[in-house]
């Protein structure tokens, strides 16, 4: 495994100094996964790295550091550099302590490296990369990273981490994460399980896109996602009131406008098209959303919520019963904009109802008569 130039960069950054100074490094690495980086970065500088590779005995390493002292004559070299290796925590009393004294000790896992090196919040950086996640980002580190990371914040490492989660060849947007976990959620949450990369996931979607309703864990319902994003379409276009109705079913106020792109992107991508249409049906037939939605004219423009059509017929059929001579115009013009705003939906590839092309037609046609009455009648005054 080719371990990325980035990642020696940044363990020669942290090192150089205190070996410099001390000539020893005991390095206690919780996860495990800086291990490779280190020895990659070790015979770049030419350092000595204990104990050998596949070795994990503490008593290992002191062999091989007493060994190495013997053949140097029994005297502390200040030309050799030296890192003691141990996955794991450190235990007290250490196996090391008279090493410690000599050098010093550094307890880092890959996530508090790369804290460190960018200035980035150590607690939620290791919540995004936990022990399996930070193995894999490891050996993929240039593929998630193909620009490098002179800079990192936490998007482009949520990013980077999404890019893992699904195979993508580089960076993964959150939005685009969840997209794409839509389009395939059984055999995504599999592979996200299988990966360690679930609770990273899920730990992006609370914090990235401000849904902190989201369980934490290592478990998506894919029903809750689509859920979040058929509320927020309502409540973002007007149709609904953000009442507590609708309340435990948003994001953050802040996301809600996110959530509804959300919506309407699932609608209008092919890939993802179908399968959210038969969430939505599920989580409609639960929810019953489309009963929260208290203006009509915002509701025609909703594309997530797949009994829009059969709401909106249903009061145009009520509205056409016994219609007043004095009523007709406004009503009509309420419907033909309904239709109007139904048929542009179709036109982005969603199927709408035939009925609205009819309705729309029909309007269209009243309209031009009113128009041409009323310019008949100029013509004989």
């Amino acid at each position: 495994m080719t371990i990325s130039g980035d990642l020696t960069e940044y363990l020669v950054e942290l090192l150089q100094p205190i070996l410099d100074e001390r000539g020893l490094v005991v390095w206690y690495d919780r996860d495990g996964a800086l291990e490779k980086p280190l020895r990659a970065t070790a015979e770049r500088l030419g350092w000595t790295m204990a104990p050998s590779p596949g070795m994990r005995s503490p008593l290992a390493a002191r062999v091989e550091v007493e060994n190495q002292l013997e053949s140097d004559g029994l005297l502390w070299s200040n030309e050799r550099k030296w890192i003691v290796y141990q996955h794991g925590e450190r235990r007290d009393p250490s196996w090391y302590d008279d090493l410690e004294l000599i050098g010093r000790k550094v307890q880092k896992t890959l996530a508090e490296v790369i804290a460190e090196k960018h200035d980035l919040p150590t607690l939620q950086v290791a919540a995004l990369i936990n022990e399996r996640t930070a193995h894999r980002l490891v050996e993929n580190w240039d593929r998630v990273f193909p620009n490098r990371t002179w800079s990192l914040d936490l998007d482009g490492l949520s990013s980077a981490l999404l890019s893992l989660a699904f195979d993508e060849a580089g960076p993964l947007s959150p939005k685009s994460a969840v997209l794409r976990f839509l389009s395939d959620p059984v055999r995504l949450m599999e592979v996200l399980q299988n990966q360690g990369l679930s609770g990273t996931f899920v730990h992006v979607i609370r914090t990235q896109l401000g849904f902190g309703r989201l369980p934490e864990g290592d478990t998506i319902k894919p029903s809750v996602l689509v859920r979040a994003m058929m509320a927020s379409e309502l409540a973002h276009k007007k149709a609904s009131e953000y009442g507590p109705s609708l309340h435990n079913f948003l994001p953050q106020k802040t996301s809600v406008a996110i959530w509804s792109g959300l919506a309407e992107a699932a609608v209008k991508d092919p890939e993802s098209r179908v399968p959210f249409q038969e969430l939505a049906r599920q989580v409609e037939s639960e929810s019953h959303l489309i009963q929260q939605a208290t203006e009509l004219r915002a509701l025609a423009s909703v594309m997530s919520i797949p009994t829009v059509d059969d709401r909106l017929l249903e009061e145009v059929a009520a509205r056409c019963q016994g219609i007043a001579v004095t009523e007709s115009a406004t009503v009509l013009t309420e419907i033909g904009a309904w239709a109007e705003e139904r048929l542009k939906l179709h036109k982005l590839g969603m199927e709408v109802a035939e009925d609205w092309l009819v309705i729309a037609s029909a309007t269209r046609l009243i309209t031009r008569c009113r128009v041409a009455e009323n310019e008949l009648a100029g013509l004989q005054t």
